[in-house]
């Protein structure tokens, strides 16, 4: 669905992007659009059973699939996940649940 909607342009400012210049615009958008600030919803539901529970890193992953998808690299979701769970661990002693 969300690659569905990119227009071929956003899909070559993707390949040329990484997914942190977009946290300020799409991420905002993503994160307000599908309510990663709500605690409750469905979407943030499925993410926290994944190992993540920050909207930042919902909408991170996110962008950081579509960028992978944009320049035809695999997206190991694993790797993604371990990477911000270890973020939390240096920042604040512990991986958030």
């Amino acid at each position: 669905m969300l690659t569905a909607a990119l227009s071929p342009e956003e899909w070559a400012t993707l390949r040329q992007s990484s997914p942190a210049e977009f946290h300020f615009s799409a991420g905002t958008q993503l994160r307000d659009f599908w309510s990663f600030w709500e605690e409750m919803t469905p979407l943030r539901n499925s993410f926290r059973k994944l190992g993540l529970s920050h909207p930042d890193d919902l909408s991170g992953y996110l962008l950081e699939y579509l960028c992978k998808t944009a320049r035809d690299e695999p997206f190991d979701s694993d790797a993604y996940i371990k990477k911000v769970q270890n973020h939390w661990i240096n920042t604040i002693g512990r991986a958030i649940p």
